[in-house]
């Protein structure tokens, strides 16, 4: 199986900021998932898993080029806060000759690169359109418990492996379908809602750290609101899991993700963030909470691109009452026993997907599946 080749943007005369936004444009068209930039090393495209030079000229890149280039998309403060150890974070827009926008998610991280102090920086492509909940292609369970009026329910994945875009598809449902109040916490912001133009929703959204200095903050903040739905972009410390806990004990529908490989370890993963003292407690507010966690995987297909496969668990009643009565210790070794038993785990997904012919038979070992 052959990939189509990238066809890489042409630059006048060298690399400047100005050529930014066309390359950006250029990887979107061609349906790049990320433009990777770097001091000393060409501009590269990633597309379904293979790297390609994203500029024609593949020259490295320049310090000072560089440094344009992170000025222009997060501002002139940039400098600053990689100097003083921050990494950054940032939404960036670019609008193509037919009025199209274009969105892209930007990361800056410092890194150091022959002894001296760079930096990184990673732009995702965002879909340009809002991701339709029946193109997920979930399981009818799955779409029902992620579309429940109420409870905790988790996305879970590595970076790329499209959490935002299956989070996004939820809410487009909702807000198309009566979902009245809807507050998101993002960092950044990656997809917007003024399309939806439903008269029975209103979807606000909150950029941290632009808006709101934490998801914890925001979500307290939501909470004097009443809303029905809430998206916390990223419970990835105490204090947000804390808060998302709360606002799913308040009744009200709670969607977040966390970097975790697998349902059970979601869960583990949740409950370290808290003290010794305080885990048990804690472990039986977040079970009486969750709704559905899933994991998702992107795994190679043979058309070049790439398909989810996921596993989920559903916490349906008779399940939180099973694991209420063990220590919280045993929850993650229980809940990977019933993945097991119901098939709904990544080696039954990926094993199913090769042997219907939408996988490689490759993604078996690259991602550590069992035949």
């Amino acid at each position: 199986m052959t990939v189509p080749a990238f066809t890489p943007y042409v630059c006048g005369n060298g690399f400047a900021a100005d050529d930014l936004d066309a390359v950006l444009l250029n990887a979107a068209r061609q349906e790049a998932s990320d433009i990777v930039l770097q001091a000393r090393a060409p501009v590269i495209a990633e597309r379904h898993g293979h790297a390609w030079r994203a500029i024609a000229d593949d020259r490295p890149l320049g310090a000072a080029a560089l440094g344009a280039a992170i000025d222009h998309l997060y501002g002139r403060s940039a400098v600053v806060q990689l100097a003083a150890g921050a990494d950054l974070n940032c939404a960036h827009a670019v609008r193509a000759r037919d009025g199209t926008v274009h969105r892209f998610r930007v990361n800056v991280t410092p890194v150091q690169i022959n002894g001296a102090v760079a930096a990184n920086v990673v732009i995702r492509v965002l879909p340009h359109r809002l991701p339709d909940l029946a193109a997920q292609a979930l399981p009818g369970d799955l779409a029902a418990a992620l579309t429940a009026t109420t409870g905790l329910s988790i996305v879970t994945g590595v970076p790329g492996s499209g959490k935002s875009t299956l989070l996004a598809a939820v809410i487009r449902h909702l807000g198309e379908n009566g979902g009245g109040r809807i507050q998101t916490y993002e960092a950044p912001i990656e997809f917007t809602y003024e399309s939806l133009g439903a008269a029975a929703t209103r979807i606000s959204q909150t950029e941290i750290p632009s808006h709101i200095r934490d998801f914890a903050t925001g979500v307290r903040s939501s909470l004097r609101r009443s809303p029905t739905a809430i998206l916390v972009g990223e419970a990835r410390e105490r204090a947000a899991v804390e808060a998302v806990i709360d606002a799913a004990d308040f009744g009200i529908a709670t969607y977040t993700t966390t970097h975790a490989t697998g349902v059970a370890n979601a869960v583990r993963r949740l409950l370290t963030e808290f003290p010794d003292a305080e885990r048990e407690s804690r472990a039986i507010a977040m079970l009486e909470a969750l709704n559905v966690i899933v994991t998702q995987m992107l795994i190679p297909a043979p058309d070049g691109g790439r398909i989810p496969i996921r596993e989920w668990l559903v916490f349906s009643d008779t399940l939180k009452d099973e694991l209420a009565g063990l220590p919280h210790s045993r929850w993650s070794l229980r809940i990977a026993a019933r993945l097991r038993r119901n098939g709904r785990n990544l080696d039954r997904a990926a094993a199913a997907a090769v042997a219907a012919g939408t996988a490689l038979p490759r993604a078996l070992h690259r991602f550590g599946v069992r035949r």
